[in-house]
């Protein structure tokens, strides 16, 4: 198997494909731009389909979620992105078990959501996004669990 790291090509790849899944939405381009290319830049980060994972691993997702793009004085830090996984990992009983970070939806800035905090922690990215888009609603969102009767 070869390993896939991402690059800066990814993170543009990544800004551009989400700002067309998200129809618009989805945070800043240039933020997004940012902390991937802040996550390339501080160490390797591994990019793994979901079956590259063993059965008792844990992925987790992370997100920035609100209407950043609906005030001119929000800003998201790329420290925040870290401090918030570490703080995960502090609180886990089983923190061992965490393997990797997905992003909930796809976006200009979403896309790479997790990828600082991979990077820095040495976790992967997880080749996968729970949404495939922002929604205005969290009937609509939440990866489908909305529609499970059981």
């Amino acid at each position: 198997m070869t390993i896939k790291y991402l690059t800066k090509n990814d993170v543009l790849a990544a800004c551009i494909g989400g700002s067309v899944y998200a129809s618009g939405g989805g945070g800043f381009y240039e933020h997004g731009l940012e902390m991937g290319e802040a996550a390339v830049a501080l160490s390797p980060v591994v990019l793994k389909t979901i079956d590259e994972f063993e059965e008792d691993d844990l992925i987790i997702t992370q997100t920035a979620i609100g209407a950043p793009a609906g005030t001119t004085d929000w800003q998201m830090l790329g420290k925040d992105y870290i401090r918030a996984v570490e703080l995960l990992l502090e609180k886990h009983p089983h923190p061992e078990k965490i393997k990797g970070i997905l992003t909930p939806q796809n976006g200009k800035s979403s896309s790479t959501n997790g990828w600082l905090s991979a990077s820095a922690l040495g976790l992967a990215v997880v080749d996968a996004t729970g949404d495939i888009r922002a929604h205005p609603t969290g009937k609509m969102g939440n990866m489908g669990a909305a529609n499970d009767t059981t």
